[in-house]
């Protein structure tokens, strides 16, 4: 027998999530299959669709309407003929009495009964024919009402809800649906979503159809939940989609209008049936509605947050009508109306008609936007015919709503075939939980659909079918059948890694750069595809380590820049195992699937550790237009223009992109900011030319102060360095002269193949101590050399004094160049000593290989500044170091050393011994899995007192801060995101450019030929919550949940469920999400810029584990925490949630 409950979403049980047990019956039986079907009000598209008779799929008919008043037979089964039998009836509600015979309701014609003598049905038919004549015969109420069901993807515990749509009044209807719905037993259990704003006829209405159909149901249950404005969360959902469509109407004020001259008209239905108090003598049983009373008190809350002065105006029945609250606002000296739907979310017959003409006097189209109309006594009201969700933010915040509805319902449905009824205690004083989506998951039917393909920077796994796998393979080739589905991209890119057996494929899904590349192939027009590469003469290494006997595994990326950047479009496949490298052996690695990601790791998993931001928020802004300088790469923040602002200086070398780019594509260029992460001006210095082509491939840039005026010195390549290999080192500066730029030569190389002092990165400190910075030179070929450098003479018409160096007689055999990167008093003796690092070929090996070393060298100070500089080997093994950092991390009055490393992917600090500076300087890993990190910045990011780490992750595209944990600490540092979608970001500073007290990143894209900043700012609707395990936790964590309770002990539902993380892999990383984030000695912080609610609550954390409850957590086995009721909305709220066992009820 079929049963049919009300439940509410504020009283019903709270933890009723875990849809785990439920889709495992229904995967296998389909017994328990829930589905959640939306009640649209509904209303005929075009008008003669609302005289179509309607029947139902058991043959009956709808209706009869209207055959007391007079309504001919053939309209007795339409819409038409409903809505106005619905208008007479609410008719006899107002008059009460028409025809004076001491009988009240009679549904007649007066005198025959108390419907009004004006009120036929000729006269009703005729008048809405005129209205959507009106607005050109179409309401797009159901098409978009349509719409926005069809968006909502519905899950909860990563388990698909089916949804549907019905209407109130248009077809399909709910006898309809459930018909459909219940001929072939699909579902067990149905919740109906009434898109109703309050308690009233309608919602009645949605009962006795449901009702009506019960002969259909058979042992099927349906659970109606409330309608919106009974919801807090949804309700607050709906009031900032309705703010949104006042800040909407307000954009077409004239600027400048005083807010004491704007008004707010909040326009809404009404209805003629009263709260049922016994003051107005209703009796049980009698039609009532609760709207007025529950619209008003929403409307009080929109008023408070609106900066106009606002006021209720009703289409119908109930007062005060729309024309009594426009004439009360000219009467209050309203120059600018706004007139704002708050009870219509699309445009419909009420926007476009009833409304629009008691505001502006005439229809109304949603295509004509934001109508002005200026009545008689001047005041000019602003209009719109769309509803608050038909704007883009009311779009999302209706959606939102509708899908909160949808999912708690589902679990309400769940929590009540467990007849879960007992809520534990929250430690700390209270209970409560609640449920929300689960992560990823495929069909719950059980088809073989989902596949393996992992998300984010993962997709598809290794294998192929065997049978397709060619087993030809010689000695010196590398082989691999490679099938796939759908792929895209232009070239096909065979990618090999060092890798240990155990951490394969998982610790290389984000494709970090590769130790070695293979030969790129055109991506085929069929597959299987065979490949067969000799290695010799084709494959390129990155790494400085030696293929043989090396562990390698394979991947495979496709994409049109898969060489060095993987985009997330890329299809990728990656082997089912390493092989050891013998060059006696084939390498033949059977078959590989290619795959496309199954979505961006941050949008499949948003908790995922690099989606998370340690608690920071950023806002980024983009400065000028693309391009201004194309392939930007390096850069300096100075204030060039002396306005108080650090200004953007860059240089570009677009070529590693884009090789067929003319040269004159070469520029340095000139952002001058203002305070607000906006651009004042933009200025190309200098470009390539043929008539001037000094500026070729220009590659390190710094500002400094020369004889009291900002000088730009710009650094670039040497010979053979790609994409332009035929470079010169040079060094320019470039200064302002009576107002002009004026470019001047630091140091010219004639010979620049053999001797070379270059300044490919700029590094600038004062080598002399007299007050003003100098400048060190790199070095290459026969001048690689340590202690080369330009003395600041502080003249602007003599600026320097070279002091120029040959390579050392001892210096190692093999060199191509001392590259320096930073300056510092390393042994405290009052001189700057440099940080270099030297780059060496490995001879006799194919394919090249280059190795490198980190050199100290100690500045012996003005005697000693003819001779190189004492070289101090602090480490032998680090190739491709991208940047060095100088700073004292364990307070002994010495600065130690930390240097990155591209093709390790990871971050190193070395020690200072102190004292003798040629002693070991001992070293330990402080980062790793990073893509390609490049460019470093150490700072203070989260005012803690210890400085962290800040990297541009190049080919990840994003930025990312790690936190500094202490000195001693015993764990690598934890990264933290910044941004996550800025291709190839390149140099950048970290500044408070804002001035508001915390730091700012100042960077350039080197796709993008564009400069932007990433605001650190912090949300007034933020919370940011850190949650942590006790030490002795050893539980098998299966789902983390963080909801708002309004009260504790917890009795209802969640006023709002934040966010529901469960142990899965979501994101395909191969890893379980919770255990990524949280375990013992390993806090979460959870951040959230918007919390969507505006009141006091407190915030709650629960983590289920393995043994414990499923609708809500076991006492004694799952762990809880809350926070005190904080203040949510109104500032940024921090809260510490230290989880514990739920206790045992005594």
């Amino acid at each position: 027998m079929s049963t049919v409950a009300r439940r509410s979403l504020v009283l019903s049980v709270l933890f009723a999530v875990a849809l785990a047990a439920c889709s495992s019956s229904s995967n296998n039986n389909n017994k328990e299959r829930i589905a959640v079907l939306y009640v649209g009000h509904g209303e005929p598209a075009v008008f003669e669709n609302g005289d179509i008779p309607i029947s139902f799929p058991d043959g009956s008919e709808f209706g009869p309407h209207g055959a007391d008043l007079g309504v001919p037979i053939e309209y007795q089964h339409t819409e038409w003929a409903a809505a106005y039998e619905e208008i007479a009836t609410a008719m006899t509600y107002i008059l009460l009495d028409v025809n004076g015979n001491g009988i009240e309701h009679e549904m007649a014609i007066s005198p025959a009964g108390d419907v009004p003598p004006f009120f036929t049905w000729p006269a009703f038919h005729a008048d809405i024919q005129q209205r959507y004549q009106a607005f050109e015969n179409y309401s797009p109420h159901n098409d978009t009402i349509r719409e926005h069901v069809e968006s909502l993807d519905l899950q909860v515990d990563g388990v698909k809800i089916d949804t549907y749509l019905t209407f109130l009044d248009a077809v399909p209807r709910i006898p309809d649906t459930i018909w459909e719905l219940t001929r072939d037993d699909t579902y067990s259990k149905l919740v109906v979503v009434p898109m109703l704003l309050a308690d009233s006829t309608h919602t009645q209405e949605v009962a006795d159809q449901i009702h009506e159909t019960a002969a259909l149901l058979g042992d099927m249950e349906i659970v109606v939940t409330e309608p919106f404005y009974e919801v807090p969360y949804v309700r607050e959902r709906f009031r900032d989609a309705v703010l949104s469509m006042a800040h909407y109407l307000y954009e077409s004020v004239p600027a400048g209008t005083p807010d004491e001259e704007i008004g707010v008209l909040l326009a809404s239905h009404g209805s003629p049936y009263a709260p049922p108090h016994s003051e107005f003598g209703w009796e049980e049983g009698e039609i009532y509605s609760y709207l007025i009373p529950t619209e008003d008190a929403f409307h009080d809350d929109l008023s408070s947050r609106l900066p106009w002065q606002s006021r209720t105006g009703r289409m119908n029945y109930s007062l005060p009508s729309i024309e009594e609250s426009i004439a009360a606002m000219e009467a209050d000296g309203v120059q600018h109306l706004l007139v704002t739907p708050s009870a219509f979310p699309t445009a419909a017959m009420h926007t476009q008609w009833d409304v629009a003409d008691k505001s502006i006097g005439r229809a109304a189209l949603p295509a004509e936007g934001v109508i002005a109309h200026t009545r008689e006594s001047g005041m000019t009201v602003y209009y719109t015919a769309q509803g608050f969700a038909d704007l883009d933010v009311g779009r999302e915040h209706y959606r939102e709503g509708l899908r909160f509805l949808g999912e708690v319902g589902a679990m309400q449905v769940i929590a009540q075939a467990e007849n879960s009824e007992n809520l534990p205690q929250v430690p700390g004083g209270g209970s409560g939980g609640g449920g929300n989506t689960g992560g990823g998951g495929g069909d719950d039917d059980d088809d073989g659909d989902d596949g393996g393909s992992g998300g984010g920077g993962g997709g598809g796994g290794g294998g192929g079918d065997d049978d397709l796998v060619d087993p030809t393979c010689l000695v010196g080739e590398i082989c691999v059948t490679v099938t796939a589905g759908e792929v895209v991209g232009e070239e096909l890119t065979l990618m090999l890694y060092i890798a240990a057996e155990e951490n394969w494929p998982q610790q290389y899904i984000s494709l970090p750069t590769p130790s070695w590349v293979v030969q790129e192939k055109p991506v085929p027009d069929t597959y299987p595809w065979h490949i067969r590469i000799v290695l010799a003469d084709n494959l390129f290494a990155f790494s400085d380590d030696s293929l043989d006997g090396a562990r390698v595994g394979l991947a495979i990326v496709t994409g049109v820049s898969s060489n060095f950047v993987v985009d997330p479009t890329d299809a990728r496949g990656f082997s089912d195992t390493t092989l050891v490298y013998d060059p006696e052996q084939p390498l033949h690695f059977g078959g590989i699937e290619l795959k496309l990601p199954a979505g961006e790791t941050c949008e499949l998993n948003p908790y995922h550790p690099s989606c998370l931001t340690g608690g920071l928020f950023w806002q980024e802004h983009f400065l000028g237009d693309p391009d201004f300088v194309p392939g930007a790469v390096y850069m300096a923040d100075a204030d060039i223009d002396g306005d108080g602002v650090d200004d953007i200086i860059t240089v570009g070398e677009p070529h590693f992109e884009m090789p067929e780019l003319p040269l004159t594509a070469l520029k340095l260029g000139v952002y001058y900011l203002n305070s607000d992460h906006t651009v004042r001006d933009m200025e190309i210095i200098d470009s390539w030319s043929e008539a001037d082509p000094a500026l070729y491939s220009p590659w390190g840039v710094r500002v400094i102060d020369h004889s009291g005026a900002p000088m730009i010195i710009v650094g670039t390549n040497i010979p053979g360095l790609a994409p332009l290999e035929e470079g010169t080192g040079n060094i320019y500066s470039y200064r302002k002269v009576n107002g002009s730029w004026v470019r001047s030569d630091v140091r010219i190389n004639p010979q620049p193949d053999v001797e070379s002092y270059n300044a490919m990165i700029v590094v600038t400190c004062d080598i002399d101590q007299d007050g003003d910075e100098d400048l060190v030179l790199s070095g290459a070929f026969t001048t690689s050399s340590l202690g080369s450098w330009m003395e600041n003479t502080g003249l602007a018409n003599d600026p320097w004094i070279p002091h120029l160096l040959p390579a050392a007689a001892d210096t190692p055999p093999h060199i191509r160049g001392t590259l320096a990167y930073k300056c510092g008093d390393v042994n405290d003796d009052g001189y700057p000593d440099v940080m270099y690092n030297g780059m060496f070929d490995v001879p006799d090996t194919t394919p090249p290989r280059y190795r490198g070393e980190i050199w100290l060298a100690v500045n012996p100070g003005p005697s000693g500044w003819a001779a190189n500089w004492q070289r101090v080997v602090i480490d032998d093994d680090n190739w491709a170091s991208a940047d060095m950092w100088l700073h004292d991390f364990d307070d002994d009055g010495y600065p130690d050393l930390i240097a990155n490393q591209i093709f390790d992917s990871t971050v190193t600090r070395y020690m200072n011994p102190g004292g003798d500076m040629s002693a070991a300087w001992p070293q330990e890993v402080i980062i790793s899995g990073l893509t390609s990190p490049s460019d470093m910045w150490l700072d203070d990011i989260d005012q803690d007192g210890l400085v962290d780490v800040i990297s541009a992750d190049h080919t990840a595209h994003r930025g990312v801060w790690h936190k500094n944990p202490g000195y001693g600490a015993n764990t690598l540092w934890e990264g933290n995101l910044i941004f996550g979608n800025i291709r190839l970001p390149g140099d950048f500073a970290m500044n408070d450019l804002d001035s508001d007290g915390d730091l700012d990143w100042l960077g350039i894209s080197m796709t993008l030929g564009q400069a932007y900043t990433v605001e650190q700012v912090v949300p007034v609707t933020s919370l940011v919550a850190r949650v942590s395990l006790p030490d002795t936790f050893d539980g098998v964590p299966t789902k983390l949940m963080f909801t708002l309770a309004t009260e504790l002990p917890v009795t209802g539902a969640p006023a709002a469920i934040l966010a529901t993380i469960d142990n899965v892999d979501a994101d395909g990383d191969t890893l379980l999400d919770v255990d990524q984030i949280l375990s013992a000695g390993k806090d979460f912080i959870f951040t959230m810029e918007d919390v969507g609610v505006s009141s006091s609550y407190h915030v709650i954390a629960t983590l289920y584990v393995e043994g414990g409850g499923e609708f809500q957590p076991l006492p004694g086995v799952d762990y809880m925490a809350s926070s005190d009721k904080v203040a949510l909305g109104a500032g940024q709220v921090i809260v510490d949630l230290a989880l514990a066992p739920v206790p045992v009820a005594p």
